[in-house]
């Protein structure tokens, strides 16, 4: 696998929680991969972010720093990681399920023409494949999504599910 690459979401130089929990679980998921792990950050300024990916395992830190980029702007964050995802050649992108990653994490995912898991619970990773587990008629019950020959495969992470990592 190339890489696992990991969307943090922040606002005014501040990681959102479930930013740090998909980083924590990217950790995860590349160690049982045997995959880098890439985050990125877009936004303006942007000031010593760059220690909180690390501290959480991040093996390298793509910053995308533009004024204009201060507030989310769907197409240009979309531009932003379409182009990181090609240049670290992902095979999983992960993003929380925030009103941003699910916006963006649809956008990646026509752009790559590969299918996006969505509010994922859990991603366990079995003989190289990964199999996500994510909840369906409202909770109720759950499905089990086993990914097949979608490059990258995709998915947004739950808030409040994941844990983060610590020291």
């Amino acid at each position: 696998m190339a890489g696992v690459l990991v969307f943090a979401e922040q606002r005014d130089d501040k990681f959102k929680k479930p930013s740090l929990e998909a980083i924590s679980e990217g950790r995860r998921l590349a160690d049982k991969l045997g995959a880098d792990l890439t985050v990125i950050l877009i936004g303006d300024g942007l000031a010593g972010l760059e220690s909180e990916p690390r501290r959480l395992g991040a093996d390298r830190i793509l910053l995308v720093k533009e004024p204009r980029l201060r507030f989310y702007a769907p197409e240009a964050y979309a531009r932003a990681l379409e182009e990181a995802i090609r240049s670290v050649d992902a095979d999983l992108v992960l993003m929380a399920a925030s009103a941003m990653g699910r916006d963006l994490g649809a956008r990646i995912a026509a752009r790559f023409r590969t299918g996006l898991a969505s509010d994922c619970t859990g991603i366990m990773v079995e003989g190289g494949a990964l199999t996500m587990r994510r909840p369906v008629y409202s909770g109720k019950a759950f499905a089990t999504v086993t990914v097949s020959g979608a490059r990258p495969a995709m998915a947004t992470l739950r808030p409040n599910v994941f844990a983060v990592l610590s020291e």
